[in-house]
């Protein structure tokens, strides 16, 4: 977890702006963004301490903005040092680094919302500097049409070989699409008259108003501008060619999402064309992925003619020969209207586009498929997401899963998720395909599922041979950027040493919510208490960081994970407590939820787990359960904590005020709340009405304890009263109680 140091005003800027009235639409679209000038500056400062530290932080804020680019006139920082640029909107963050800053043209990615905090990190040692040049603001939009018939038939699209392509002066927001395995992009000519900037891949709803939003910035691909290729010299020869660079985290963006393979080729008329791509539209629709088919019309020259639906937008769009999959052309003129007409676009036949490809690209005659896959885990229990994740070369256009082996398709996805039902090994088929040939692999007992089998007490893990696979336990991710695994950091567990459960982010900038789950059942009396050694490794806090009680359908939290602590705590909960609380029967299968959420790998963030203990021995119990508050009455406590600890110090503590969330003292988790009566108990601890709330357990590890009320205390009828004992050893606590509950009636 970082600490950032405090903010003064002086480094609050904040920016009054107007937007443009809106024109009419010519082509291409009009602008989604203006430059606003922004004086911003970080002087040079030097990290003097042993460690890498944030060293300054500042604000951006222009109000009401939809989203935010920052443009630099210099970001100075050596290795290991940067400057994160975060959106106080979505949490979206981007670190630049000496290679982000080449990446990027001293540029950030696109930040959805009005407020940016930049903050200057550096290595120990090490000096850094910023200065803000200028700022690209979004702007809300109006659509332009050019829909073929009476009717908009777009529908969305999650083809992520299909680009968004944003300038950098937000004069143009067109669309594109990858073209080679090495990132090359066409779009049209006339859509980027300086160059292109950012392409990006799925992409949000825009706003109400039509302004645009951004993806994550794993998402944004910088376009190189020593690639970009442009001609625009009229219909039939409008097309720009460029590369794209590797996003924040280094990936690939045709890795990531593949690529159209082009068709060298003229469509006949009447057969099917798609365009894909992010056409103008109104509201939040807007430059959102889109696609829609239609006949072909017919050819001239290097323009061809179709009646598909298009917008503004769709300038640089994929035009795509549905039978084969090929891409055939680049859309870039819109002609059709309600009464007819057809929209048109730059064949791939054209001579110029095709040498620039050739000369440019990682280009020739695609090659047939080779299906190979495999998955992020091999080894499940039954109801367990499995990522599988497609390795075929040879540019596959689909895809063709079966899990089971059963002749059925299962998923069509590129990397699909499956949980199976039923315990047994399953065998894996993937087929994939595209216009020069199919390939089938088969793997036999590639999944091994195990049925689910929920443990009760007494039972204990402490991950010393892995992560377990015996169905006690799921490990789920939200997404393949999920790590969970059983591994060593910094000290181990008190009680076992190292290896421990560890949950963190794959990579830095990627946020996920990882679940360790442990399936269970409360022991025949309706009990359990769970005790296991916990660990922050750095990780911001979130709300779903902490330990949750599930019955599969309704969820409670029990304990919170947020906290500025790096050594280990043991934690402690009253399972069956908790689960009658919650309403679910005491003979029902449970899940305990180990659950932690940020964007950063360990050491930068991360969960430590172990140790994880179930047991059922009630050894604090009190009796009776009610007391009249008219005729008074005695509640006697016995505590049983065993033979282990005789002869030490204990004390007993109530409260009147619940058990959650209770507190933590010296690495133990009491669920207790304290107030006035928890006080007393601390402090007055063997005066009426309280008789030997402390003291020492005999040689079998046994004493007693009393609550004494007077009769006719009316005042406190209805009220009821938990009590939890801890053993104490010098200043050390070896041992703390389950919960007991005594209630006062009239």
């Amino acid at each position: 977890m970082r600490t950032l140091p405090t903010i003064s005003s002086a480094a609050l800027v904040v920016l009054a702006w107007a937007a443009p009235p809106l024109l009419a639409q010519p082509a291409p679209p009009p602008p989604y963004a203006m430059p606003v000038s922004c004086t911003l500056r970080c002087d040079t400062l030097t990290n003097l301490v042993p460690y890498a530290r944030f060293v300054n932080a500042q604000w951006i804020h222009v109000r009401g903005a939809p989203s935010l680019r920052v443009f630099f006139k210099e970001v100075d920082v050596g290795q290991g040092s940067g400057l994160l640029v975060s959106s106080l909107q979505d949490g979206s963050q981007h670190f630049i680094t000496e290679a982000e800053v080449v990446k990027w043209g001293s540029s950030s990615a696109f930040m959805n919302g009005d407020t940016l905090l930049l903050e200057l990190y550096l290595a120990p040692g090490a000096r850094g500097s910023y200065e803000v040049d200028h700022l690209l603001v979004g702007l809300p939009h109006v659509a332009e049409k050019s829909i073929c018939g009476p009717t908009d038939d777009r529908i969305p699209s999650s083809d992520n070989r299909s680009l968004r392509m944003l300038n950098s002066s937000g004069t143009a927001a067109c669309s594109g699409w990858l073209a080679s395995a090495d990132d090359c992009a066409f779009s049209a000519g006339h859509c980027f008259p300086t160059y292109a900037s950012v392409a990006e891949v799925n992409v949000p709803l825009s706003g109400t108003d039509g302004s645009l939003k951004h993806p994550p910035v794993q998402d944004q691909f910088p376009i190189d501008p020593s690639s970009l290729i442009i001609n625009y010299s009229g219909l039939g020869d409008d097309w720009a060619l460029c590369r794209l660079n590797t996003n924040s985290l280094g990936q690939s963006a045709a890795t990531l999402h593949g690529w159209f393979n082009l068709g060298f080729f003229f469509p006949s008329p009447g057969e099917t064309i798609r365009i894909t791509g992010y056409g103008s539209d109104t509201g939040t629709s807007n430059q959102t992925n889109q696609t829609n088919t239609g006949p072909y019309a017919y050819t001239s020259g290097t323009v061809l003619n179709y009646t598909v639906d298009t917008e503004g937008g769709n300038s640089g769009s994929v035009v795509i020969h549905e039978a084969t999959g090929n891409a055939v052309a680049v859309h870039t003129n819109g002609g059709c209207s309600g009464s007819g007409g057809s929209n048109a676009g730059t064949s791939v036949n054209n001579t110029g586009l095709q040498n620039a490809w050739t000369q440019n690209c990682a280009s020739g005659p695609p090659a047939p498929p080779v299906a190979s896959f495999t998955s992020d885990v091999t080894v499940a229990v039954v109801t367990q997401a499995i990522h599988f994740i497609d390795t075929s070369s040879g540019v596959p256009a689909s895809w063709d899963w079966d899990f089971d082996e059963d002749g059925i398709t299962d998923s069509v996805l590129r990397n699909p998720t499956h949980a199976y039902s039923q315990a047994g090994n399953y065998d894996v088929r993937l087929t994939v395909a595209n216009a020069l040939g199919t390939s089938t692999i088969t793997v036999l007992d590639y999944v091994t599922i195990n049925p689910i089998a929920p443990v009760t007490p007494p039972y204990s893990e402490d991950f010393t041979n892995g992560l377990p696979a015996d169905g006690h336990w799921l490990f789920q991710s939200s997404s393949l950027y999920g790590s969970i695994t059983a591994g060593s950091h910094g000290t181990g567990s008190p009680k076992s040493g190292h290896p421990e459960l560890l949950l963190a982010a794959q990579s830095a900038g990627s946020y996920v919510t990882n679940d360790a789950v442990l399936l269970f059942q409360l022991d025949q009396n309706g009990e359990a208490l769970v005790q296991y050694s916990f660990k922050d490794i750095g990780d911001e806090d979130d709300a779903e960081d902490g330990l949750f009680l599930s019955n599969g359908i309704t969820e409670v939290k029990l304990l919170s994970h947020v906290t500025s602590a790096t050594n280990w705590m043991l934690k402690t909960a009253d399972l069956g407590a908790a689960a009658a609380a919650a309403g679910f029967s005491p003979g029902a299968p449970l899940r305990l939820v180990f659950r932690q959420r940020d964007n950063y790998d360990i050491p930068t963030d991360g969960h430590a787990i172990d140790d994880v203990a179930l047991s059922s021995p009630v050894t604090l119990t009190a009796a009776p359960a009610v007391l009249s508050a008219a005729a008074g009455g005695t509640v006697a406590f016995s505590l049983d904590p065993g033979v282990s600890h005789a002869g030490a110090f204990y004390a007993l503590i109530g409260t009147g005020n619940g058990t959650a969330p209770g507190f933590d003292a010296l690495g133990y988790h009491f669920s207790v709340n304290p107030d006035f009566f928890f006080t007393l108990t601390v402090t007055q601890p063997n005066q009426a009405p309280f008789s030997t709330y402390q003291g020492v357990l005999d040689g079998s590890g046994h004493a007693s304890a009393a609550f004494l009320l007077p009769p006719g205390i009316s005042y406190l009828a209805g009220r009821t009263f938990h009590h939890q004992f801890a053993v104490v050893t010098g200043t050390q606590i070896d041992y703390v109680s389950n919960v007991v509950k005594f209630s006062i009636a009239p």
